[in-house]
C-alpha cells in the first residue's frame, strides 16, 4: 500500500506511512474542515491551514506541511 497519512511526534521528525484505516476518530459528531486561517492546538501540536501554503502542523522543532503541488516533512 503506497503511503496515505503523516505520523509525527514532539520528540521525531515527520514520515509518510501507510495505513488500513484512519488513526483519528471524532467524539461521535461529525468533524468540520478547519477554515483557512483558523488553528487548531492538541497535544502539544498546533495545525494552521493556508489557501497557499496548504496545512502546516508542529510541534516545538518537529512537523509537516502538505499542500495539493508540495510537502516538506521536519
Amino acid at each position: 500500500m503506497p503511503p496515505n497519512s503523516v505520523a509525527v511526534t514532539v520528540d521525531e521528525p515527520a514520515a509518510f506511512m501507510s495505513v488500513g484505516d484512519t488513526l483519528f476518530h471524532g467524539p461521535g459528531a461529525a468533524v468540520q474542515p478547519l477554515p483557512y486561517g483558523h488553528s487548531l492546538s492538541a497535544a502539544g501540536f498546533t495545525c494552521t491551514v493556508d489557501p497557499t501554503r496548504g496545512v502546516t502542523c508542529a510541534a516545538r522543532l518537529h512537523g509537516f506541511t502538505v499542500s495539493d503541488s508540495a510537502f516538506d516533512l521536519w
